[in-house]
Order: C-alpha cells, then structure tokens, then sequence
C-alpha cells in the first residue's frame, strides 16, 4: 500500500500494510494518550508487516530495519508468527527536539511518553520526509508480532 504522505492531526497514520482495524485503533488511542501527555499535536504513525528476514539496510514500508534485531525478526519468522515493525514519528527541529516543543527533545519523548505504553524495546532513528518533503519527522521503531 502506498504511503501516507500528507498526514493529518484526523488521519496519522503514514503506512497501513496491510491494513488493519485493529492496527488502525491501537494507533488512535496511543497517538490521543501522546497527544494528552505531552501536549505535542502533530504525531504520526504507522506499521508493516515483515514477511521476510531483513537485512540491516532494507526498508520496512516507510521505515528502515536498521538498529532492529534481525535475528530474533528471523526467529520469529521461523516460528509462524506474523511480526510487524510499528513507529510512531513526530516533526524535529535542526537540533533534534520537537517543533512544537522545542524543550523536549527526541529522547525525552521516547523515554518519558512512549515507553509508558509499548511494551516492546524502541529505537530512534531514521526520519521521513512528509508534505512534499518541507517537514522532517523521526521515527522511533518498535517491534511486535501477533
């Protein structure tokens, strides 16, 4: 499916593959509880399936598998399970804190926010390009599988 592009604080979600109700609430509650937390308005996210064992450098949807666990991805794979790469991205300044909070950096959203409700280890790299390529946003990737 392709990607999102022009996200909107009504429709945050950049990659839906393949869609997914219950993918698709699971990122409406999140992205409201963020959103009431840290007062940041313009957070997005996503997800996509991994059908194949990545390579550190392939790209996952909009996202890449670099810093991801391929091995245990593999392992996963191996034992039937459907594992999915999950991010959610929000727009950074030059110096990697949030546009609409510039005294909360990247890690502080990560750290603080997020991980009160993913219960899966997160990794903050990687960036998309959204509304023709005029804003920046992180990522921060986590993996789960059903």
């Amino acid at each position: 499916m392709t990607p999102n592009l022009n996200p909107t604080a009504d429709n945050p979600l950049i990659d839906r593959n393949p869609p997914s109700d219950r993918f698709d609430e699971f990122f409406r509650n999140l992205i409201s509880k963020l959103r009431r937390d840290t007062g940041v308005q313009n957070i997005y996210g996503g997800y996509n399936q991994i059908e194949k064992p990545p390579s550190m450098f392939d790209e996952i949807g909009s996202c890449t598998a670099l810093g991801l666990n391929t091995e245990e991805i593999s392992q996963l794979l191996e034992k039937g399970k459907d594992p999915y790469l999950f991010f959610v991205a929000v727009p950074l300044n030059d110096m990697d804190s949030l546009v609409e909070k510039p005294d909360m950096d990247i890690w502080d959203f990560e750290e603080n926010y997020l991980k009160k409700y993913i219960p899966a280890e997160t990794f903050s790299t990687g960036r998309i390009l959204i509304h023709s390529e005029s804003v920046k946003l992180r990522t921060i990737r986590f993996v789960m599988y059903l």
